[in-house]
Order: C-alpha cells, then sequence, then structure tokens
C-alpha cells in the first residue's frame, strides 16, 4: 500500500514512519501544503493519514482538495480533539474517512488501514 502521512508535529510522522515504513510504502510531510502538492503528481495513494489541526490547511481543508481531485480516496484522521461540528464536515464529505483520536494506539492505525485494504482488494 501507497500511504501519504501529513502532520505538522514531527514526532507523530517519526512514530509512524518508523512503525510503518517495513510494511507500507510512505510519503511523510509535516506541511499539508507540500503534502498536496505530493498528492497532485502521483494520485495514486491507496490512504492518506492525516492531523486534523494544522498550520496554514486544516484536514478538513486538505480533504476537500484531494476530494476534488479523487473522490475515491480513503482517510485515516488522527487529531487530539474532533468537535461534533467537525465530525458533521467530514460527513459531509460522503468520503471513506475514518477518525482516530489522539493519543492512538500504533495497533488501530494498522487495523484501519487493513479496513482500507480489504474495501479496496489492494
Amino acid at each position: 500500500m501507497d500511504i501519504l502521512i501529513v502532520d505538522d508535529d514531527k514526532s507523530i510522522t517519526d512514530v509512524l514512519f518508523d512503525y510503518l515504513n517495513i510494511d507500507y510504502s510512505l510519503n511523510i510531510f509535516n506541511d499539508p501544503i507540500r503534502a498536496l502538492e505530493c498528492y497532485k503528481s502521483n494520485l495514486n495513494f491507496d490512504a492518506i493519514i492525516t492531523d486534523f489541526y494544522m498550520p496554514i490547511l486544516y484536514g478538513d481543508g486538505l480533504i476537500s482538495r484531494i476530494l476534488a481531485l479523487n473522490p475515491l480516496q480513503s482517510f485515516i484522521i488522527i487529531s487530539g480533539l474532533i468537535t461534533d461540528k467537525q465530525k458533521d464536515i467530514l460527513h459531509e464529505f460522503k468520503a471513506s474517512i475514518q477518525v482516530i483520536h489522539k493519543p492512538f494506539k500504533l495497533k488501530d492505525i494498522t487495523l484501519a488501514l487493513e479496513e482500507i485494504k480489504n474495501k479496496s482488494n489492494i
């Protein structure tokens, strides 16, 4: 699986890299704008793992822009706080979006990726 990971917190992306790099092909960014540029040049990611609260571009903004390019893209959002209003916004996208709350267990990330893999027959 090819995965795009976006989180402004380098310690989070470092942990995800260490945990996932053996089994998955990873592209990691701490800047959502650079991640979006990467996505535009390669629309073939099986999953995107992103934080919700990031400087410059929140997760819902990133998701909106990516879904405009590929409405079938799957997402995993990792965030310390997702309000009901934000859940409603995410639901309006009508996309495959899973939410994992910080602090998270690495096993939860693996399970979410396996669910995407099983749904997509990757």
